[in-house]
């Protein structure tokens, strides 16, 4: 009797423990109403001023001065919901982050979590919310490692729980995919964003915006990674998702634009990569009246282009305009547009103004902290070209042995690689060295047949030269 007795006891706690836990889920559910039910009454509340019956004295104001006037009340009116608060500057940050206004989208989202951590405990779900958040902005911001530790302290919250919400780990794994990608770990980043995908397409409907976006993650990842013609499929399927969920001409196809040229053009199809450009400019254009990373961008692109193809003063024009908004926004974007400068440059033979270029480039990765990276290595080797094309008698072997250790210890990728070969061969060619020359570039094309493929127009240039160069010319 005594075991039944026991038995008894047993199930009565356990009865009482699942009644307490109800009873704890069914409080915490009312009080998340609650909050909703406030928050959404404050979002209301932009409103109130268009409306002839509720408003203040201030009489009419528009949306935007609604807008401005909300984010300054938060505090004020939640000042005994902590919570509320967290949840509001948290959403307005984000707005404010879609809108380019980034620093005050970083001050709200500090605030955000500042409230999270005290309301919720440093290890709760709403404070990896609120550090994702953070790390995101970064990354709009063209900054991404400067949100590393918020990022990492997010996804090793979200890993201790990955039952409790897979969604935002899936979001969580997706950025560091892009973290990793951006410190070479190219491999380790499509890994990452494979399962990110992998879980948005279990978890959601095709048409949610969330599934568009990681479908163009893992693009974008695959072109970083060099595998342009792996990347296209799904660079297409995002741009076509977008499309059909939220129109031709949304702001949230730019990105998936940018990536879309950058491809076409790396895969030979280079009129349609311009025309790409030519749209994602229209639509940021009328998206962005400001300076904002994704006007810059395409800006300085299709500038290249432009600087291609022979039109030299208008591209040179457009890539400083493009480099002008970027330093606005202190976004280390501005770095690709000086070496694309410098690369339009030499192309056209103009010595001087791509040293110029190569220089100011150099200057930025100096601020920034990123000289062993592979697009300020190969502002270092624009540099050296220029030299040997402006004074082919220009003593450049000191600089050429030091970049060759830099590279060597950095890892660099890209272009990088081809770069250096191509350096080692105009500076034996200048030293009348035409044997070595031609080891150096026939090792530049193979290089370049790798990264690019057989029908790419930069291994067409190359093989063209190496013609030139054995018929006697240089």
């Amino acid at each position: 009797a005594s075991w039944q007795a026991r038995l008894a006891q047993a199930a009565a706690q356990a009865k009482t423990a699942e009644a307490a836990r109800a009873d704890r889920e069914a409080t915490s559910a009312r009080a998340q109403a609650q909050r909703a039910k406030r928050s959404a009454a404050f979002v209301l509340s932009v409103f109130e001023q268009a409306d002839l019956l509720r408003r203040d004295g201030r009489g009419a104001i528009s949306i935007d001065e609604a807008f401005e006037d909300a984010l300054k009340r938060i505090d004020q009116e939640f000042a005994d919901d902590a919570m509320v608060a967290a949840d509001l500057h948290d959403n307005f940050g984000e707005i404010l982050a879609s809108k380019g206004r980034f620093d005050e989208s970083q001050a709200h989202l500090r605030r955000a979590l500042e409230l999270a951590e005290q309301s919720h405990g440093k290890d709760s779900l709403e404070v990896a919310e609120s550090l994702l958040n953070l790390s995101i902005v970064s990354g709009y911001r063209g900054r991404l490692l400067e949100g590393k530790t918020e990022l990492e302290r997010a996804l090793e919250i979200l890993r201790r729980h990955p039952e409790a919400d897979p969604l935002e780990l899936a979001n969580a794994r997706a950025s560091y995919s892009n973290l990793l990608a951006q410190v070479g770990q190219s491999e380790l980043a499509v890994g990452e964003m494979q399962a990110a995908l992998a879980v948005f397409r279990a978890h959601l409907p095709e048409g949610d915006q969330r599934v568009s976006i990681a479908v163009f993650n893992m693009g974008a990842q695959l072109h970083g990674n060099g595998q342009w013609l792996k990347a296209q499929p799904y660079l297409d399927e995002a741009l076509s998702l977008t499309e059909k969920n939220q129109g031709r001409d949304s702001a949230s196809l730019l990105p998936i634009l940018d990536f879309q040229a950058t491809n076409l053009d790396a895969i030979g199809r280079h009129q349609e990569a311009e025309q790409t450009l030519l749209r994602m400019l229209a639509i940021a254009d009328s998206a962005f009246p400001q300076a904002h990373p994704l006007r810059a961008g395409p800006t300085m692109e299709l500038g290249y282009h432009r600087l291609r193809q022979g039109k030299i003063e208008e591209g040179a024009a457009m890539i400083r305009r493009g480099i002008t908004m970027a330093g606005e926004l202190q976004s280390p974007t501005e770095i690709f547009g000086w070496r694309w400068l410098g690369m339009g440059m030499l192309e056209h033979g103009r010595w001087n103004e791509a040293r110029a270029a190569a220089q100011e480039g150099q200057a930025l990765c100096t601020r920034h902290k990123r000289q062993t990276q592979s697009r300020c290595i190969d502002l270092r080797l624009l540099g050296v070209l220029a030299s040997i094309g402006a004074d082919p008698s220009a003593n450049v072997d000191g600089e050429v042995a030091a970049i060759a250790a830099d590279i060597d210890e950095s890892d660099a990728g890209g272009d990088t690689r081809w770069l250096m070969l191509l350096v080692r061969a105009e500076h034996s060619l200048a030293k009348g060295d035409r044997a070595t020359a031609l080891v150096d570039f026939a090792a530049m094309r193979d290089a370049q047949v790798a990264r690019y493929g057989e029908a790419h127009r930069e291994v067409a240039r190359t093989e063209a030269r190496i013609a030139a160069i054995k018929s006697g010319g240089n």
